[in-house]
This record gives C-alpha cells, sequence and structure tokens, in this order.
C-alpha cells in the first residue's frame, strides 16, 4: 500500500481479462484516496516488471467502488504447522467485513483493449522463452544430384515471366502435410534411385472400396512382393510399428474380388520389372499392435523392400529393393483369417517355403478350407469358380438350412447328411492329428493342425444343424401323415 488509512480487511473482486494479465513480476498496489475522504474512495495500481533488461516497466490505475453487502464474511488463514494432520488443520480468523470493492466500470473497451494487448505480449514473452520444437522428416533418402536438377530448372523456366516473382524451390516443391510429404518422398524414391524396382501393383480400387475407418482391423495386406522375400525384410521395411504377426494364406489360384489387384491395375507395364514378383495368389498379412499403427503402416504405401540377393535366378538387374504395395482388411475378415486359415511365418525362412511344407500337409484340407471361408466370408466369385469345378464343394456350398415338408425333399437332405459325416469320418482317419490336442495342447501352434482342425469343427456344425432339421421333419412328417413310412430306417 501507499500513504494513507486502509480498512483492516479489504475483500476484491477483480475480473478474469484482469487476472489473466498478471505474471510472477506483476505487483498489485491498493491506493487510499488523495484528500483522506473516506474508504470508498480507492483505488489499485498494478505494476508490471520488464522480463527485459531494455524492456519498459508498465503500470496502471484502476479506481475502486464499493459495494455494501448485508451479509457479513468473516476469514480465516490456516496456521502452518507440520504436526497437523491434513484430517486436523487449525486456522486462525483474520477479521470480518460487510464491503467489497470492484473495479469502477471493468467492462471499458479502452482497458480491455489495454488488458488483451499485455495477455498477448506476456505470451509472446513466454513462447520466446520455450525451445523450438521441429519436426524431422526424411524427405529424401537418397540425394539427388544437385547439377541436374539446376540444369532441369534452368530449362523450365519461362523467359516471359521473368518480371513476375518466383517462389523457391523448397517453397513449391515441398508438400504442406505430413502424408503428402511421404507420398512425394516415396515417389522420388522410385523415380531417382537405380537400385530400386519402382514396379508395384495399383491398390487404389482396393482401398477405395475399402471399409470405412471405424471397421478397419490392426491387419494390412501387402501386395507385390519379390521372390525370397522373408518375416525379416518385412519386420525392417515396417520398423519402429513392431509387427507382431506375420502369417500367409494357403494357396488358391483364383482372382478374389475385393482380395486381389489384377494385372489391369499396374503402375507400370509388367514387362519392365527388374525383380520377379509373387503372384497375387501369395496373399501375405501383417498384424499390428492397434489399428492406429495399421494405418501408420498404410502411409508406407510406394516403398522399397529388401529380399535375399543370394537368389539371384530371381534378379534380372542390379537392385537391393523393389516397391510394395498395401491394402486396409476389415475386422470381420481379419478375425477369420487368423483363426482359420493363417499359416505363420518362420524366422529366417523364405515365406513361400513355409507355405509349401504346410500345403504338402493340408493338401486334402485346403480346398475345403477356402470353400468354407467363401460361404462364411460371402466371396461370391469364389464360390461361383469351387460350385463349377468341384462336385463336393457345390455341395457343402449349398444352402440346407430349412426343414424338409415333403418326403423326397427329406430323402434328398439324408443323404447329403451323411456324406458330410463320411467326409467327416475320412478326414480324422487321413490326419490323425486332430485328436493329438487333446494329448498336446502345443499343437494348437501348429498352422495346419489349426486350418484341419477349423474344416473339423465346421463339419461338424452343419452335421449338428441338418441333424436337427432332420429331426424336426421326422415330426412333422409323422403328425401330417398317416401311412406306415419308416422314417429312422437308412436315414439316421
Amino acid at each position: 500500500t501507499t500513504g494513507g488509512s486502509l480498512p483492516d480487511l479489504i475483500q476484491l473482486r477483480l475480473p478474469a481479462s484482469l487476472l489473466s494479465s498478471f505474471s510472477t513480476n506483476s505487483r498489485l498496489t491498493i491506493n487510499p484516496a488523495a484528500n483522506g475522504a473516506g474508504n470508498d474512495k480507492l483505488s489499485i495500481s498494478v505494476s508490471r516488471e520488464a522480463a527485459h533488461k531494455h524492456a519498459k516497466t508498465s503500470e496502471d490505475l484502476f479506481p475502486l467502488k464499493l459495494e455494501n453487502q448485508t451479509d457479513t464474511f468473516e476469514w480465516y488463514q490456516r496456521k502452518r504447522s507440520q504436526a497437523v494432520s491434513d484430517n486436523m488443520r487449525k486456522y486462525f480468523r483474520i477479521g470480518e467485513t460487510r464491503s467489497r470493492y470492484s473495479i469502477n466500470n471493468p467492462k471499458s473497451g479502452v482497458d480491455l483493449k489495454r488488458i488483451g494487448e499485455r495477455t498477448r505480449t506476456l505470451l509472446d514473452q513466454e513462447r520466446k522463452k520455450r525451445k523450438e520444437i521441429v519436426r524431422l522428416d526424411e524427405d529424401e533418402l537418397y540425394p539427388v544430384n544437385s547439377k541436374e536438377t539446376a540444369e532441369k530448372g534452368m530449362g523450365e523456366r519461362n523467359p516471359t515471366n521473368d518480371n513476375v516473382p518466383m517462389a523457391s524451390e523448397k517453397e513449391r516443391k515441398t508438400p504442406k502435410t505430413s502424408t503428402l510429404r511421404k507420398r512425394a518422398a516415396a515417389s522420388k524414391r522410385k523415380r531417382h534411385d537405380p537400385t530400386v524396382d519402382g514396379w508395384m501393383p495399383n491398390t487404389d480400387h482396393l482401398v477405395s472400396k475399402a471399409v470405412a475407418k471405424d471397421d478397419r482391423s490392426n491387419i494390412v495386406r501387402l501386395h507385390g512382393l519379390p521372390r525370397g522375400i522373408q518375416p525379416d525384410h518385412i519386420r525392417k521395411f515396417f520398423h519402429g510399428l513392431n509387427p507382431s504377426l506375420i502369417f500367409v494364406l494357403p494357396t488358391m489360384n483364383r482372382f478374389i474380388e475385393g482380395w486381389d489387384v489384377s494385372d489391369e491395375f499396374s503402375s507400370m507395364q509388367k514387362q519392365n520389372i527388374a525383380v520377379e514378383r509373387h503372384p497375387e495368389s501369395f496373399r501375405v498379412y501383417v498384424k499390428f499392435q492397434s489399428v492406429l499403427v495399421a494405418d501408420a503402416a498404410m502411409e508406407r504405401q510406394g516403398e522399397s523392400i529388401g529380399f535375399d540377393r543370394n537368389k539371384e535366378d530371381f534378379i534380372k538387374k542390379d537392385v537391393v529393393g523393389a516397391a510394395i504395395s498395401l491394402s486396409p482388411v476389415s475386422r470381420y475378415v481379419a478375425s477369420y483369417l487368423q483363426k482359420h486359415l493363417a499359416i505363420c511365418t518362420r524366422k529366417g525362412e523364405p515365406i513361400i517355403e513355409t507355405l509349401t511344407g504346410v500345403e504338402q500337409r493340408i493338401t486334402c484340407v485346403s480346398e475345403l478350407a477356402w470353400t468354407v471361408a467363401a460361404k462364411r466370408l460371402k466371396l461370391d466369385s469364389l464360390m461361383s469358380h469351387l460350385r463349377s469345378s468341384n462336385l463336393r464343394c457345390r455341395q457343402l456350398l449349398s444352402n440346407y438350412q430349412f426343414i424338409p415338408k415333403e418326403i423326397p425333399e427329406y430323402d434328398r437332405l439324408v443323404r447329403v447328411y451323411n456324406q458330410i459325416v463320411e467326409a467327416h469320418k475320412k478326414l480324422e482317419v487321413d490326419r490323425s492329428l486332430l485328436l493329438m490336442h487333446t494329448f498336446d495342447p502345443s499343437c494348437s501352434d501348429d498352422s495346419a493342425h489349426r486350418i484341419i482342425q477349423s474344416v473339423s469343427h465346421w463339419f461338424l456344425d452343419e452335421i449338428r444343424n441338418i441333424g436337427n432339421n432332420l429331426r424336426e421333419s421326422r415330426l412333422r412328417l409323422r403328425d401330417e401323415s398317416h401311412d406306415n413310412f419308416d422314417f429312422d430306417n437308412g436315414h439316421s
């Protein structure tokens, strides 16, 4: 305070706009009236010390007005004692008052403008004290010949536009967003690096027709992988994203609509490729920790992946990398593939060798597994192919989830029921591995065992469902018919 008499206890009501302009260097001073006339003629002065030596100290004066209250307010202060616990706090009384002071005309436009300017100044000062945070983006892994770039820029310049100010090369070529920068960097690497094969399947139609982002899974599919690829190459490609699982599906030499890329969707002619690639029937998937990480993995579309250079017969030129494509997978499809069709890869072994070894053990089951997948995932194009190529698959793909109302329908469904029972028995006899999981739980980690067991469980589900329909049909036909037809002879 300054000279003059002041009340023993002063209750101030200050606007938030004024309080927001305070800092650790601010000081609030209460001034009595100059002529000493009463306690209702008070004012406050706010001084702010400069943060820097050469800056000026600002000071503002605000008159106060008295607001008399009908209620009496008592004020207490906590005693500082280390021996007192939080539940036993001691306070001493400061005093009481009915008066409250507030700033006279606090909504003055000039004052608010002045306070706003000071607030912005304080924010600028605090911002200058902070260390600058810079995002590091790897715009280009392989340096481009500066002389070639300069000659190209001189050749593209239009002499008629010499008077027009041109933007700098960095401003013109640097994309604005992180996604565009990554795509531009991948494009530069494909264009300028002679050791990378830039051909890759075009999956834009798969991404555009993909499910909504809220239905995407944490699994993505890789397209255009070079021959000799190993899981270690894929993990290195997704460095920093930590893939939790890499698996491949059994071979199905049939184009699946919505899954595969045809030859018409490619970034350049296939005869111009420098590295032999696996066909689209080579379906490899990568699982990540979350959907967000999988979305981040999709941003690496078009980047190059390494492969085993010891496979010289797979390489046409001296290259060390090949560009690949990615596509998202829906949650339901990803869950089904991982449970019923996944063949887990092995570290240090080419994926094609792992796939060949497992397919030799599931020769009789592979087509059945794809038949079940086509039915449950509603793959219309694959179901049409299986119906036309295999009689057994045609019978399994037919819809038998109905209750026969006539005796001929009942007999036809009984024949299908018996065929499925025989197929399941043959599967158990040929593949005794199905019985081993009872004694050895580690068999559940074997990919071949898991696929065979999945087909076996599907057989059991079909047997149970068709059996229930036959049982219900027998009850209805017995109620409707009074003939001596023996429903149990040869039909169970």
